[in-house]
């Protein structure tokens, strides 16, 4: 399992990878939380988040598609309206 997080707004935003390639897009914020569920990809240094309403069904906090950096430690988005994300590894 890996973890990636960032700070907009007052919300925690947490992605997590899971092994089985499933993945949950969580926001919190002061007194409620969101999670959104969904399967990922890898293909070389490129995460693809495969549910077609990831952007929409966040408030446009995650994007579906982003590359990692060297060694994986933070996720880039390909469209820079979206924030990059930096990496905790749990495994």
């Amino acid at each position: 399992m890996e973890e990636f997080n960032f700070k907009k707004n007052l919300k925690l935003v947490f992605l997590i990878l899971y092994n089985d390639n499933t993945f949950e897009a969580t926001h919190n914020y002061a007194d409620f939380s969101c999670t959104y569920v969904g399967d990922y990809e890898i293909k070389q240094e490129t995460l693809v988040l495969l549910r077609n309403t990831i952007i929409t069904d966040t408030d446009s906090l995650f994007t579906y598609k982003y590359k990692f950096n060297s060694p994986k430690s933070k996720l880039i988005p390909f469209s820079n309206k979206f924030e990059l994300i930096e990496g905790n590894s749990i495994k």
